[in-house]
């Protein structure tokens, strides 16, 4: 509802910007301490925004190449979804018939039209209909975002990437013995920058 957009912290009327610059993030040790920060798993895909204007879908890399065409059904079922003029940031990942992620598999299907089951987690919403929501805070993004989305079904390709708040020490530990690639650290209430950051 673009009217509840209007009272989220920071969000700004706005035209839908043709392009962005993702925000990244920095490598370091330690996953940091305090409620203050939010915890996604790192995945190991390819960063991608998606730009939704009515039924038309962009699928835009993070150096801004355009991987529409190289993964169609991830496209497609954003054009179907109903969603307003948006963008959404986040992570295409392709799985193993075991459910694990595969990144040459992903590779194969960027690069010679392979087959492989795609899901696409998003984590971000820089924009969303009508309102700039680079200056509101995360966990303000993340809560529209949340609600945009809603709940995913068994068969849904285009996910919302969960957090935890705090307890990141414990987070990257656990994250290690899984294994996954590691965790992102957010704080929940920074704004988003299209840079690299700590």
């Amino acid at each position: 509802d673009p009217e509840m957009l209007g009272q989220v912290p920071g969000a700004v009327s706005r035209k839908m910007p043709p392009e962005l610059r993702p925000e990244l993030a920095t490598l370091v040790d330690q996953s940091p301490k305090g409620d203050e920060w939010i915890h996604e798993i790192k995945f190991d895909g390819y960063r991608i925004l998606a730009f939704i204007n009515g039924k038309k879908v962009r699928l835009l890399s993070r150096r801004g190449n355009d991987w529409t065409a190289a993964f169609r059904s991830i496209a497609t079922e954003l054009a179907g979804m109903g969603l307003p003029d948006c963008i959404l940031d986040g992570e295409l990942v392709a799985l193993n018939e075991d459910g694990a992620m595969n990144f040459q598999a992903l590779q194969n299907v960027a690069k010679h039209g392979a087959r492989a089951s795609l899901l696409y987690y998003v984590f971000d919403l820089p924009f969303c209909s009508g309102h700039d929501l680079r200056r509101a805070p995360l966990l303000e993004r993340k809560r529209v975002l949340s609600e945009l989305l809603g709940p995913p079904t068994a068969r849904a390709r285009v996910r919302y990437c969960e957090h935890a708040q705090g307890g990141g020490p414990e987070l990257f530990a656990n994250a290690c013995r899984v294994p996954f690639e590691g965790l992102v650290s957010k704080r929940a209430n920074s704004v988003y920058q299209e840079k690299r950051t700590h």
